[in-house]
């Protein structure tokens, strides 16, 4: 403490948190798909084989670039085209408060 007045860092504008689910939100994968749960709202979300991945990494507590890395290897696609889907899928999920 400095003069009675407790020191914290501050985090770099340029770190970002790596996205996860937030607590609320519980998933359900059964024979007709998978869904997110946010108990939070009593809403369901229906989400994709590509959004179940993401989930899933996520769920390991990836980061947003090796969930792209996991995304290309999966599906055989550009880096390009793996970041902007996943970009728009957690902008998505976010908007909706589902990834925080």
């Amino acid at each position: 403490m400095k003069d009675g007045h407790a020191m914290f860092a501050r985090r770099k504008k340029s770190e970002t948190r790596d996205p996860a689910l937030a607590p609320s939100v519980s998933v359900i994968e059964g024979e007709q798909g998978t869904v997110l749960f946010d108990a939070r709202r009593g809403e369901y979300y229906q989400v994709n084989e590509l959004g179940l991945l993401i989930v899933r990494a996520l769920g390991e507590g990836l980061g947003s670039e090796a969930i792209v890395e996991r995304v290309v290897d999966a599906y055989d696609v550009s880096l390009d085209v793996a970041a902007e889907d996943v970009r728009n899928f957690l902008l998505q999920m976010k908007e909706l408060e589902v990834v925080k």
